[in-house]
């Protein structure tokens, strides 16, 4: 749920079809947003002030703003990562720091930090300050 505009819209993360849609709360479809180079895998949205964060399983974290438009792209570790999931089974000394392999959750907290769970079987949290 979008509640940083007038009306408050539903956010859907369309991860299988690598897009993001909105509607309306009377199931009316508002708007597709599709940016294959930005917004690759997202999973779900959170919202604080005028952003929203979202976690990317295609090895990213994305802050949009009110319009959906990527403006950030955190932690981008599709490079090093390949396949999406391929390094899941990894084990934590193998990972690569400041990047991320799976990212499925994130939240804002009320001091607009974030925290970022991932999907993987030994599981990794991380919290990215603001500054």
């Amino acid at each position: 749920m979008d509640t940083r505009g007038e009306d408050p819209i539903l956010v859907v993360a369309d991860r299988g079809n690598r897009r993001v849609q909105s509607f309306g709360l009377d199931g009316s479809h508002l708007r597709t947003i599709k940016d294959d180079s930005r917004l690759r895998m997202p999973c779900h949205f959170h919202t604080q002030g005028e952003w929203m964060v979202c976690p990317d399983l295609d090895s990213q974290v994305c802050i949009l703003d009110r319009e959906y438009h990527v403006v950030l792209q955190l932690g981008d570790g599709r490079a090093s990562n390949g396949e999406v999931g391929s390094r899941r089974r990894q084990s934590r000394n193998e990972f690569t720091p400041g990047q991320f392999i799976t990212p499925h959750a994130a939240i804002f907290l009320h001091s607009g930090d974030i925290l970022v769970a991932e999907w993987l079987p030994i599981g990794r949290i991380t919290l990215l300050r603001r500054v």
